[in-house]
């Protein structure tokens, strides 16, 4: 891990980085102020805190956060991509690609043959043909919290990309007998991202930085937080990766995924 690494679960990693934009701005008795009201009676996503943070500091709340927002172009943060591969050779050789259709419909044809399941070819071919207009944009997709991800977003672990989810429909349960369930995890710089998501990490930042300041927390709230990377990952920015053994399924009313298998050949090798 690179020491300019934001890692978002992990608070120590950014909150000296929010504090170095925030405490020239911040007024002396603002903390003092703060933790004297009953803040804990806020909802942790609640707007008010960015409000609060206004009310302690010296200068407009937008020139912190474009202050902010300017510094993150020197960090990278931890992001998490999900999938079930059957090993994990192509993503470190090629890294994550954002297929195209050609590559989508090999890929349906590698999983039917994996599957064993030839009598459903036809069926599934032509499904996967007349989906491929819903497969417009060539991206790959990071998220910013793992937490949420597991409770919230667990089909991309279970079943496999949202595009293959689709083509199988309500056969979907099949594609658990594929690949294992896992989260890769990237190391993605800021400097690549969109200046709307920059902007977004900046304000979840602030916002989380003075909730935990105020209420003397050492966790920050799980949050839905992605980004849409164009043409793909390298090989390189892949740092490392984990096969979470309890997974929500939100195909399935969110009951309890339970997966055994919880290592890889991999494993313990970046």
């Amino acid at each position: 891990m690179t020491p300019d690494l934001i890692v978002y679960a992990e608070p120590s990693t950014w909150m000296p980085l929010v504090s170095n934009v925030l405490l020239p701005e911040l007024r002396h008795e603002a903390l003092a102020h703060w933790r004297k009201r009953k803040l804990d009676r806020l909802y942790a996503d609640d707007s008010e805190w960015l409000r609060i943070l206004g009310t302690g500091l010296k200068t407009p709340n937008d020139c912190v956060e474009r202050e902010l927002h300017c510094a993150l172009k020197a960090w990278s943060v931890l992001g998490f991509h999900a999938c079930r591969p059957k090993d994990l050779d192509g993503y470190f050789s090629n890294g994550i690609m954002a297929l195209d259709s050609p590559a989508l419909i090999k890929f349906l044809e590698d999983v039917i043959e994996e599957l064993e399941i030839p009598g459903l070819r036809s069926d599934l071919m032509a499904a996967g043909r007349s989906r491929l207009k819903e497969h417009t944009d060539s991206v790959a997709y990071l998220v910013l919290d793992q937490r949420d991800m597991l409770r919230g977003s667990g089909q991309y672990l279970i079943y496999g990309s949202e595009w293959l989810c689709s083509v199988f429909g309500p056969r979907r349960p099949l594609l658990r007998n594929r690949g294992v369930p896992t989260l890769l995890e990237i190391a993605f710089p800021l400097a690549v991202a969109s200046e709307v998501e920059r902007q977004q990490l900046a304000r979840l930042l602030l916002h989380e930085w003075t909730r935990l300041t105020a209420l003397n927390l050492d966790a920050p709230r799980r949050v839905d937080f992605s980004f849409a990377v164009r043409g793909g990952i390298p090989p390189e920015s892949i740092v490392g990766h984990s096969h979470p053994p309890l997974i929500r399924d939100p195909l399935d009313g969110f009951r309890e995924y339970v997966h055994e298998r919880t290592a890889c050949r991999h494993c313990g090798s970046l």
